[in-house]
């Protein structure tokens, strides 16, 4: 695995804020502090992919059939979007949280098909629809705590 040319590895960033990896691919995914996420090969060590976004993602998970990634971005204290990148399309769909709405965890259904996460006052189920051109993210069920 080459892990040491992968951590260090995005020029202008000087933190790794959350990664993932994926058994069955072989690929890790890290997001860094210049607000981009990279999917790396831990075999050869080369870039697979990059994803872009306009805020630090602090929280990166690999869906379970290795075919997307879910992000949860940084915004101040309070963390107002989710991103959802298919690494099969290009395509990018994001889901923006109100402001008493935001979330500190998200996780993957293991559907590979619906996303959750936390709010103030229970978990968030979210599906996730695709066509050839867009991604959405669909809220559905609020499990109450």
């Amino acid at each position: 695995m080459m892990i040491d040319k992968i951590l260090p590895g995005i020029e202008g960033s000087n933190e790794v804020l959350g990664m993932d990896y994926h058994a069955e691919s072989k690929q890790l995914v890290a997001a860094y502090s210049n607000n981009t996420t990279v999917v790396w090969d831990t075999l050869s060590g080369d870039i697979v992919k990059t994803l872009e976004s306009d805020r630090k993602t602090i929280e990166v998970k690999f869906s379970p059939d290795g075919s997307k990634v879910l992000g949860i971005e940084d915004y101040d204290i309070n963390r107002s979007r989710i991103w959802v990148w298919s690494l099969e399309t290009d395509l990018v769909g994001k889901l923006t949280l109100n402001v008493n709405q935001y979330s500190n965890s998200i996780g993957w259904i293991s559907d590979s098909l619906r996303v959750l996460y936390n709010r103030r006052n229970g978990i968030q189920f979210t599906a996730i629809s695709e066509s050839e051109t867009e991604l959405r993210l669909v809220p559905g069920n609020i499990v109450n705590l």
